[in-house]
């Protein structure tokens, strides 16, 4: 005669619990992580293109559009005639910053995602 046994997981539900917590918070999390390290390397960039154009360096803003983090120009083109500003902007600010500051910047996701797991008991 087969007899039948019975297997019983402990904690499944609190386990699931837990995941249902991170997931809420990781949307939330991401983009205000985001924010901060695009904060870090706008910072770093002004003082680097100031010396160049210091209203321009003003415009350097961080953005969050879904999980992208990144620094933007809030200020439009006064003329129109210098058709390499953008990529001088890039060139002696925003990419040397972001080289700069990366480590740190990633620092800020790590630390923010590690808060998260130990709220939602992962």
């Amino acid at each position: 005669m087969a007899t039948s046994e019975r297997v019983k997981i402990v904690g499944v539900r609190e386990v699931q619990a837990s995941f249902a917590r991170y997931e809420r918070g990781v949307r939330k999390t991401v983009s205000k992580a985001g924010y901060m390290a695009a904060k870090i390397v706008s910072t770093d960039a002004r003082p680097r293109f100031s010396g160049i154009d210091s209203k321009t360096a003003t415009g350097f803003v961080p953005s969050i559009r879904g999980p992208v983090a990144k620094v933007k120009q809030r200020i439009g083109p006064t003329t129109g005639l210098r058709g390499d500003f953008g990529s001088l902007q890039m060139r002696r600010a925003l990419l040397p910053a972001l080289y700069a500051k990366q480590g740190e910047a990633v620092r800020v996701y790590e630390t923010s995602l590690e808060v998260l797991q130990k709220e939602a008991g992962l």
